[in-house]
């Protein structure tokens, strides 16, 4: 196959607008309204929960784990804090 130059291919023409296609034109006048629809799978609803949950201190934990282990953070005290956080949280306190 042989091009010789723009005239080979139509010549060169003016740029045009967009154009709306006949299913967009015919969307806007109608009254329909059923679109598109999306189902979100059982993993894409677990990432969108997991997104809002609390960044996990992997070193705050350790050192809690560590004073509980040597005596330095009595667990009644512990699940004290850890429910009266929670009960916070909850309730919008914190």
């Amino acid at each position: 196959m042989e091009i010789k130059g723009p005239e080979g291919l139509g010549g060169a023409r003016e740029i045009q607008p967009p154009r709306r296609t006949g299913r967009q034109g015919a969307r806007e006048g109608s009254s329909r309204t059923d679109g598109d629809k999306v189902e979100i799978s059982g993993l894409g609803r677990l990432k969108g929960l997991l997104a809002h949950v609390p960044e996990v201190r992997a070193e705050r934990i350790a050192e809690l784990k560590k004073k509980i282990r040597d005596g330095g953070y009595p667990p009644g005290e512990l699940v004290d804090q850890a429910f009266d956080k929670m009960l916070s949280e909850e309730t919008g306190g914190g």
